[in-house]
């Protein structure tokens, strides 16, 4: 399991939240050669109507995010990935309270402040630091390799049912 250290959008009370990013990937930075894998992700504590936004760019500052999901989830699977790299970043969004201002965290990206702007009820309580994966699908040669193993192995095991099949019937 992989562990991301927060940076905190809003200086909390004397205790600190941490949100944990990991994959089922290993490597550093972890690696998928299929093109897909799964995030999940979980708070030291989580109160009320509290959402997570989980955000992905091809760059480290997050140039042009995507969001993958907002609600309640703690994990996502993610698949049809394209071969580089990938950066995803979790957020706690808390609702806004009555005549609260909103803080930005300021080392943030513009293009990340502008999708949370998409959210006028909630707020960044928190977030995690950039999650770095690299997608590297196997060759064509490998997937064929594997393809050309699998089709052997098929044929054999249908020649043995075959050929039992006959020789049993010649027995009885």
């Amino acid at each position: 399991m992989v562990s991301i250290t927060v940076l905190s959008a809003a200086p909390s009370e004397s205790q600190s939240n941490h949100l944990q990013l990991s994959a089922n990937l290993e490597g550093n930075p972890p690696v998928s050669h299929a093109g897909f894998f799964t995030l999940h992700w979980r708070p030291d504590v989580r109160k009320g109507e509290q959402r997570y936004l989980l955000v992905e760019s091809r760059s480290p500052d997050f140039r042009d995010p995507t969001v993958f999901l907002f609600g309640t989830d703690q994990s996502i699977a993610m698949s049809g990935k394209l071969d580089g790299d990938l950066y995803y970043s979790v957020f706690l969004l808390a609702p806004v309270q009555k005549n609260e201002p909103h803080s930005i965290d300021p080392s943030l990206s513009s293009d990340v402040d502008a999708v949370l702007k998409e959210y006028p009820d909630y707020r960044a309580v928190e977030h995690s630091a950039p999650f770095h994966i690299r997608i590297d699908h196997y060759s064509l040669a490998t997937a064929f390799g594997y393809f050309g193993a699998g089709a052997f192995l098929f044929l054999i095991t249908g020649l043995v049912i075959l050929i039992g099949t006959y020789r049993s019937k010649e027995d009885s």
